[in-house]
């Protein structure tokens, strides 16, 4: 349901064998960069929109709504924002453009095990 919003281009759903389930997203560069720039705020390359609180708050709004209706023990209840796009030449995506999602797990392991801290960092729970 994640990914039906136009905000998130891509949502790497983890929680196999953890207390919770969390999301690696990928804004939608395109989209955010529209809806922030209505909103002034300022940013020019990729990696400076994705770590503003706005937009964090932006991304947790669309994962709460596509929380709605689904059981509880599948909810994403922890996120974190990807700093860059996911890239097929680094091997996280299928020609086809398809999430690999064995390689997004081994590339970002340290990012899933800080989801899974406790207390949660600032910014990671919906």
């Amino acid at each position: 349901k994640l990914r039906f919003s136009p905000y998130v281009r891509e949502a790497v759903v983890v929680g196999h064998r953890r207390p919770c389930v969390a999301a690696l997203v990928q804004i939608d560069m395109d989209t955010v960069g529209t809806w922030a720039e209505g909103r002034r705020l300022p940013f020019t390359p990729f990696t400076e929109l994705s770590p503003k609180r706005e937009v964090s708050a932006l991304v947790r709004a669309e994962i709460a709504r596509a929380n709605r209706g689904l059981p509880e023990a599948t909810r994403v209840r922890r996120f974190a924002l990807l700093a860059k796009e996911l890239d097929a030449e680094q091997g996280e995506l299928t020609q086809t453009q398809k999430v690999r999602r064995g390689a997004i797990a081994e590339r970002y392991a340290a990012l899933i095990e800080t989801l899974y801290a406790d207390p949660a960092p600032e910014g990671t729970e919906v």
